[in-house]
């Protein structure tokens, strides 16, 4: 039993080892600038940090990484605030239902409407709201 716990913290170590390098990294990118300016960094090796970045970025381990972590933590859907990373797999009815909750999709704003859309084209007269 305790290899297999050895296996599993090992896993987890190296999964938490990739996850903050990635995040050092992007620190370093996004503040490149003062790196360079403070002699810290070459521009080549600016460059490097800007492939390396964008080589995990792309490659999707930092995802399978992430998603292996929480759901080893057992962190709950509330707690992540996340419509996307649910347990229940129902992903399209929490995009609906946080849609329909958001504050943005609660009331038209007719001086917009007026504004904005309303030179581009009338509503059908049978329909009581315009339509983008």
């Amino acid at each position: 039993a305790s290899d297999t716990n050895a296996l599993r913290d090992y896993a987890c170590i190296a999964a938490l080892r990739r996850l903050c390098i990635v995040f050092g990294l992007n620190g370093v990118e996004m503040e490149t600038g003062d790196w360079l300016e403070g002699g810290f960094l070459s521009s080549e090796q600016a460059q490097w940090v800007r492939a390396a970045v964008r080589a995990v970025s792309l490659s999707g381990a930092v995802v399978d990484d992430s998603v292996a972590l929480c759901d080893a933590w057992d962190f709950a859907d509330r707690q992540l605030q996340s419509t996307l990373g649910r347990k229940d797999g129902q992903v399209y009815t929490a995009v609906l239902d946080h849609a329909q909750r958001s504050p943005l999709n609660t009331e038209l704003k007719l001086e917009d409407y007026r504004d904005l859309l309303r030179p581009l084209g009338s509503p059908p007269a049978s329909h009581p709201h315009p339509r983008l």
